[in-house]
């Protein structure tokens, strides 16, 4: 079944535009609110302000042109919009490229997890008496345990 037939059969059946838009804004704004912070704190809020514009700017632009060109096409997904434009290997360069992206912000997550679970792991053991370190030697509250 091609991509587009089945993202028409999962509309049909209730996973329709107002769910990707949810699941596209859930991924997008996830990692980027966390560094928003440091982002401020480093750049300053008149020049980091300056950038934040740009960037939704630059965004606007893209995705109007990626809506048009879907409209052209007459298709209703990224990987398909770059196979019709530009030919089966650049959609399979975009989809290999799309595996990447996720697997980088799964990467991430991991490691704000593990960053944050090693010492609440080390204070929940510490405060009911239990022992981190297993007979191995390994230790279940490091940050390289979590992580994996």
């Amino acid at each position: 079944m091609p991509p587009d037939a089945v993202f028409v059969e999962l509309q049909r059946r209730g996973a329709g535009s107002e769910t990707a838009l949810f699941n596209l804004l859930n991924i997008a704004l996830g990692s980027g609110v966390l560094g928003f912070p440091a982002v401020y704190a480093q750049a300053g809020w008149l020049c980091a302000t300056a950038f934040i514009v740009a960037f939704a700017l630059i965004g606007a632009f893209s995705n109007t042109i990626m809506i048009r060109s879907a409209s052209w096409y007459r298709v209703v997904s990224f990987h398909s919009v770059v196979r019709e434009a530009f030919g089966p290997r650049a959609g399979n360069a975009a989809a290999v490229a799309m595996v990447v992206y996720s697997f980088g912000g799964c990467a991430a997550f991991l490691v704000i997890i593990g960053d944050f679970l090693s010492p609440a792991c080390m204070h929940a053991c510490a405060a009911m008496g239990w022992h981190s370190v297993l007979a191995g030697g390994i230790d279940t509250c490091s940050r390289k345990f979590l992580i994996l």
